[in-house]
């Protein structure tokens, strides 16, 4: 039983490590990272999804690839769909592009859902501790992370973009 015991842990700490390295990488997790970073020692703030897709696209996509405008259109898409979806956040367009008003409370709230409150560029939610991703996007060794999507949906609506 102790030996069940040890190689339970040993999986169980093996998961924990594999499921923060999988948060890394996922856009959701690197679009609440600045947001957190954006929110500073703000109790509440509304922010423009391009202004989170402007930081996070070059660290996602090749700023090179004659995609990229597109891979970053669809981001700020993604990324609105999310938040029109969540009540916690309310929205508006301003001149043509979405914004979502965030607060400290809700935010937190929304990392508890997700699940991201426990991952350790989380532990607290202050405006020093920004996410830093251990995964370095300018590698030259074969695990370096896909910059590609594989199919971009173009959304429209009636007076604005996403």
């Amino acid at each position: 039983e102790e030996v069940y015991n040890e190689i339970l842990g040993f999986i169980l700490e093996e998961n924990e490590q594999r499921k923060i390295k999988d948060s890394e990488e996922d856009w959701l997790f690197r679009a609440l990272g600045e947001i957190n970073h954006l929110l500073g020692d703000e109790k509440e703030r509304w922010i423009k999804i391009r202004e989170i897709t402007e930081k996070i696209a070059p660290n996602i996509f090749d700023e090179e690839s004659k995609d990229f405008k597109k891979n970053k259109h669809g981001l700020s898409i993604f990324l609105g769909k999310i938040f029109k979806r969540t009540p916690l956040f309310k929205g508006r367009d301003v001149m043509g592009y979405p914004e979502y008003h965030f607060t400290r409370d809700n935010f937190n709230k929304f990392l508890k859902i997700k699940e991201f409150d426990k991952h350790p560029s989380f532990a607290t939610t202050s405006p020093t501790n920004p996410i830093k991703s251990t995964l370095s996007t300018y590698t030259t060794n074969s695990t370096k992370p896909t910059k590609s999507v594989d199919k971009v949906e173009l959304v429209e609506k009636e007076g604005g973009r996403e």
